[in-house]
């Protein structure tokens, strides 16, 4: 099937974790909100996310791991949105980025402006990481625009230990990948480097007292 897409009109979505029953959280549930009211249906989406490490995986009723890009396709889908892409490598931010530039570049020769979408507590670290990953690394074809949905109430005494964690990420994203150039060279230190891609992924290699994520 051909994909007929109108201008400017590609959205990422980030994932944000499945709740103990599998489902996804409302926070996640509202970045899915907000796309199928500014989305057309021929517009192309990319829903992004695996699973994150910082926990082990939720599993479905037949031992399966969920994946977090696919839970929102489904639900993409079930708003008549039809050309959902799953980008189910990345297990955090930057590996959001990346993979999603790496779909894109291969998709498009052209300019291309993209769609943001994430909550307002992931919003600036968001915007550092895909800033860099689609505008400074060369070679230069993508411009951005950002999306950022208001959290619930419900998650007000949760938000400050989540942006402590937020900042944290951001340093650790400077310390690491802000002085790099171009994404043949992003892609190369992501999965040599960072321990959500490498040989120290595995449970009994990780510290989950001192994990910053980035």
């Amino acid at each position: 099937m051909s994909i007929t897409l109108s201008k400017e009109s590609i959205y990422i979505v980030l994932g944000g974790g499945v709740l103990e029953t599998g489902d996804l959280p409302d926070y996640v549930i509202s970045r899915l909100d907000l796309v199928s009211t500014i989305a057309s249906k021929n517009d192309l989406i990319i829903t992004s996310s695996s699973f994150s490490l910082n926990l082990p995986p939720k599993r479905d009723g037949q031992g399966y791991p969920i994946f977090e890009c696919v839970e929102m396709a489904k639900n993409l889908k079930e708003r008549d949105l039809e050309n959902v892409i799953c980008e189910g490598w990345s297990h955090d931010t930057i590996g959001s980025a990346i993979f999603c530039r790496m779909i894109l570049d291969n998709l498009f020769d052209e300019m291309k402006t993209l769609n943001v979408v994430t909550s307002d507590f992931h919003f600036l670290r968001t915007k550092e990481i895909f800033n860099w990953a689609f505008e400074e690394l060369r070679p230069k074809k993508f411009k951005l625009n950002f999306h950022n949905v208001k959290s619930s109430r419900n998650h007000k005494n949760t938000i400050k230990d989540r942006l402590i964690q937020e900042e944290q990420s951001i340093n650790s994203f400077r310390k690491n990948f802000k002085h790099i150039k171009t994404i043949s060279s992003a892609l190369r230190y992501l999965l040599l480097n960072h321990d959500n891609y490498n040989t120290s992924f595995s449970s009994k290699n990780r510290d989950f007292t001192n994990n910053p994520m980035y």
